[in-house]
């Protein structure tokens, strides 16, 4: 029951930074370089992650022994993933690139149909349906209301 209760607190926490970033972002005024900003944040997330380990009693070092492609993946997945994040920052509005950058969940949950023994099912499909209008809504440039022949055009995508 404790992994349960510490795993559901890993993951609000998680969502609680990830719908922190936008706005901690756009706080900056677009002031601080990308770098730099991408420097700072994980230079945190490193310092947060020493205090773990000191806390549990070791250096954390066996976590470096990993293969050469799993640095290279997690790294340049996580650099490359934030970096593009920062840039379009600056470049755009919050509400945008929240709005495309968190559509990848929606994404993962339908690619996962495509995994051995994995199917798609109604409640994937009834997901990502109603991700759909929420999306028009947000993304709307002009001040007219969603209406439901673009939800049918949408929904035919699928």
């Amino acid at each position: 029951m404790a992994t349960i209760i510490a795993a559901t607190w890993i993951g609000s926490i998680s969502v609680l930074l990830w719908g922190t970033l936008a706005l901690v972002t756009k706080l900056s005024g677009g002031d601080i370089p990308e770098f730099q900003l991408m420097a700072m944040t994980f230079g945190i997330a490193f310092l947060l992650m020493c205090v773990r380990w000191f806390r549990a009693g070791h250096s954390g070092a066996r976590y470096l022994r990993q293969p050469l492609l799993a640095w290279c993946i997690g790294v340049g997945g996580l650099f490359g993933y934030h970096f593009a994040y920062f840039k379009a920052m600056a470049l755009a509005s919050a509400v945008e690139v929240s709005l495309l950058a968190y559509l990848w969940p929606l994404f993962i949950v339908l690619m996962s149909s495509f995994l051995p023994s994995e199917s798609l099912r109604k409640q994937h499909i009834m997901g990502a349906m109603l991700a759909h209008p929420g999306m028009l809504v947000v993304d709307r440039k002009q001040q007219q209301w969603f209406c439901y022949g673009e939800f049918r055009r949408l929904s035919g995508c699928l």
